[in-house]
């Protein structure tokens, strides 16, 4: 009856008694996978689990497997195992309370899947209880310390010593409910060390401010030893990010990138400040393929010496969250770091990368901590989206600089986290790649927005070499509409109404909707050249609100809407006391 219970409401699949499928879904809790038993044992006498489809082609994370609405539950039951959730299911009746939204149960669907908690939000309310069912062994006390750490404190529910789980419990020693609710009513409510430290007030230490006044920094000079790239495009304790599409050579990038910075030499015309002392932690690349980057040494003619001093690759797989967080916090520490490199960061990132809430976590609490303890930089590669492409196909990425800092994987906490984005596109049709700056331009050092880079021909060396003009020249007439294109829609004296613009360029020039607002953005930008360079007139509308225009002049000052607005007031003022002054000599 439990298990029908639970295929009725869409938590278990069953093909027949034998072959069972449990849902695996999105953040949004869509299903789009699932972790299957095999319907016959294997020669071990024991069943075999798969997931169907075998692989997600957009890598999503394994989500916990979860019965009820966490959000509104009272009591919250993590497990390792669904079928020791299923067994207390059925033990205590719990399906009129999980469907009043009163119970939720979680299985991390294994011990090691502790991480999987990390999506929910927690401490609970005041008033709610979290109760976990660990099994008898050292797999699960471990996973048991994580999930008081992860929910911030929980009920430790005990099973017998002579069974193995919650399950066995209850199917090979008979345990009743009244068994059960027992071992609940008597567990140990346990906390994290950290926690059982500060709910002492006479423990905790008071914060000691570590700010200034205004009028103090204005006094101050700019401390230059915190800027390591740029005039302060990466500085100590910020973080920036380099984002590329999967395939196009990111691990090749971050390797020129730390050899080049850990020797004081400029990458990707990005200069250094000095020899910096770089930890590499990375996951994608084999041995071999480290091998094979390592070649950039000698193609860039630098001292192995100096980069052997100062660069230091760590290879780290299987941990991720605070785990991972803290092997970083142990490499940086061993090192002496000034930057810490990570490829990729999605390999380290416990939740789901796409929410918000789980960034805030990773970021602003896990990585940016350690970005202040230690006083260093982050360069983390990242993977993107797919390029938006316009209704002629081809690739929009090309001068939309504006929106390129949105064309990554991830929320927009991501994006205000990093305080330099670099956007990385291939041009179709060419060898050539766009490298954009999306965030931090004047600070990189970069004379334009967009530079432009491509694999050396003997693809062998690993090398990222810039192309010449020519190259660049030849891939941009194929990478979709430019500023050039946009500005020659103005007219070359006086303006154009916005909205006849943006109707000329989406209707009569083959520019899509974002194309054209992102390019008239860079247009409009103090940054960009004066030969591309595009201003927004203020025309005077006597019915209310100014009008909108573009032009490829500034406009004069007495033509704004302002401008005549107020002129038209100071002359009616003016026929008003004259008016009145006429009046009252008549009078007289």
């Amino acid at each position: 009856m439990t298990i029908e219970g639970l295929r009725t409401r869409g938590w278990i699949g069953l093909q027949h008694s034998k072959c069972v499928a449990f849902p695996i879904s999105d953040h949004n809790g869509e299903v789009y996978r699932a972790h299957c038993r095999n319907p016959k044992r294997n020669s071990a006498g024991k069943w075999e689990w798969f997931y169907e489809p075998m692989a997600d082609p957009q890598a999503r994370p394994i989500t916990a497997l979860v019965f009820g609405n966490f959000d509104t539950a009272n009591r919250i039951y993590p497990f390792e195992s669904q079928w020791d959730a299923i067994s207390l299911i059925d033990k205590l009746e719990l399906f009129e309370e999980i469907d009043a939204g009163e119970v939720c149960l979680i299985c991390t669907r294994g011990a090691k899947g502790y991480s999987r908690l990390r999506k929910f939000r927690w401490p609970r309310p005041a008033g709610a209880s979290v109760y976990a069912f660990a099994q008898n062994d050292d797999a699960g006390r471990d996973w048991l310390d994580h999930v008081i750490e992860i929910t911030r404190g929980a009920y430790a529910v005990a099973t017998p010593a002579a069974y193995n789980d919650l399950g066995q419990w209850c199917k090979d020693g008979q345990a009743t409910a009244y068994d059960v609710e027992a071992a609940m009513d008597t567990a140990e409510l346990r906390k994290p060390a950290a926690a059982d430290a500060v709910t002492n007030a006479k423990e905790r230490e008071p914060y000691k401010p570590k700010g200034n006044s205004p009028a103090v920094y204005f006094k101050k000079a700019i401390e230059q030893s915190d800027i390591l790239i740029g005039n302060g495009f990466l500085e100590r304790d910020s973080a920036i990010l380099i984002v590329g599409s999967s395939g196009i050579g990111k691990s090749s990038i971050g390797m020129q990138m730390g050899c080049c910075w850990s020797c004081g030499a400029s990458a990707f015309d990005l200069d250094v400040t000095r020899e910096l002392r770089i930890v590499m932690m990375q996951h994608e690349d084999s041995v071999n393929d480290l091998i094979r980057m390592s070649q950039v040494l000698h193609w860039c003619g630098l001292d192995p010496e100096k980069v052997k001093e100062n660069f230091w690759i760590e290879t780290v797989r299987g941990k991720i969250g605070p785990d991972a967080v803290g092997l970083m916090r142990e490499l940086v520490q061993w090192w002496k770091a000034d930057l810490l490199l990570l490829n990729p960061l999605s390999a380290y990132h416990d939740g789901d990368i796409s929410r918000n809430e789980d960034n805030i976590r990773f970021l602003y609490g896990d990585i940016g901590a350690l970005l202040s303890e230690f006083h260093i930089g982050l360069a983390a590669l990242h993977h993107d989206t797919k390029p938006p492409r316009s209704g002629n196909g081809k690739n929009n990425a090309s001068e939309n600089y504006h929106d390129a800092k949105y064309a990554v994987l991830g929320g927009s906490v991501l994006t205000n986290f990093f305080r330099g984005i670099i956007t990385i596109n291939a041009i179709p049709n060419s060898s050539v790649f766009r490298f954009t700056l999306a965030k931090r331009f004047e600070e990189s050092g970069w004379p334009l927005h967009s530079m432009f880079y491509k694999w050396h021909e003997d693809r062998s060396r690993r090398l990222w070499v810039p192309a010449s003009l020519v190259e660049s020249t030849e891939a941009k007439k194929n990478s979709g509409k430019t500023l050039d294109e946009l500005r020659k829609l103005v007219p070359v004296s006086g303006s154009i109404p916005k909205a006849t613009l943006e109707m000329d360029a989406t209707k009569g020039s083959g520019f899509s909707r974002r194309e054209y607002e992102g390019l008239l953005a860079q247009a409009l930008d103090d940054c960009t050249p004066d030969d591309l360079r595009l201003y927004q007139w203020s025309i005077y509308n006597p019915e209310g609100f100014p009008k909108a225009a573009i032009s490829r002049f500034e406009q004069p000052p007495d033509e704004t809407h302002r401008a005549i607005k107020e002129a038209k007031a100071k002359e009616r003022k003016t026929t008003a006391k004259v008016a009145q002054t006429g009046s009252e000599t008549s009078k007289k």
